[in-house]
């Protein structure tokens, strides 16, 4: 009897001994899914939060930086627009100076003529798109090069001076030139007799009601 009941204490402990081990098992499984699910309850969303956050930071920065990519590539397009019109402008120019100039020393003029209109431009406040227009109907007039770079300072100085249009100053200062015998190869004398003209008609504008389109053609008929 004794022996049974020993028998059964000790089958009894191993039970238990089995049962507290599976509870500890049990335990440590219950701890780690616990965990599992804190981590997934709370570094998860945490992370969405913060990639919610950067991508509408990223779209409140786009929306900021929008306008100003837009002005910069509406400039840029402008800037492309603007240069491209002074080189076909520079190209017509060349093709009229062209005729009976050797190569070098056709390049050599177009790079002073562009880099006398930019700084014409500058100095005058008139858009280079006038400036070589103006050039290129000198040239068209029978001016040469030298006789286009002698004209162009003292119709600038008279276009700013009395307020009129550079197209007319320069129209009708050339005009004057030709009809008195004005017109010389020397750039310097060309000059010399475009200040002299461009400067009467100037003061005769500011005195009168005269502008430079008037005295031009009344000076077709003194002529």
């Amino acid at each position: 009897m004794v022996r049974i009941l020993s028998k059964l204490h000790e089958e009894s402990g191993a039970q238990i001994s089995k049962a507290n081990a599976q509870l500890v098992n049990y335990q440590g499984q219950l701890k780690q899914a616990v965990t599992e699910q804190y981590k997934q309850s709370s570094v998860f969303p945490k992370l969405s939060e913060g990639f919610e956050k950067v991508s509408s930071g990223m779209d409140a920065l786009a929306n900021k930086t929008a306008p100003m990519t837009i002005g910069i590539t509406a400039a840029f397009a402008k800037g492309v627009q603007a240069a491209t019109n002074f080189n076909d402008q520079m190209t017509e120019i060349r093709a009229l100076l062209s005729d009976g100039t050797p190569a070098a020393a056709l390049s050599k003029q177009m790079d002073t003529l562009a880099s006398k209109s930019k700084g014409w431009a500058k100095q005058y406040g008139i858009d280079t798109s006038s400036i070589n227009e103006g050039m290129e109907e000198m040239i068209k007039r029978g001016y040469d090069f030298n006789q286009t770079v002698g004209a162009m300072p003292s119709v600038l100085d008279a276009a700013r001076a009395s307020g009129d249009d550079f197209g007319t100053v320069m129209s009708s200062s050339t005009a004057i030139l030709e009809q008195f015998g004005l017109k010389t190869n020397d750039t310097a004398s060309m000059m010399k007799n475009t200040q002299r003209v461009t400067d009467s008609l100037t003061f005769v504008a500011n005195k009168t009601s005269a502008g430079f389109s008037d005295m031009g053609t009344a000076m077709e008929y003194v002529g």
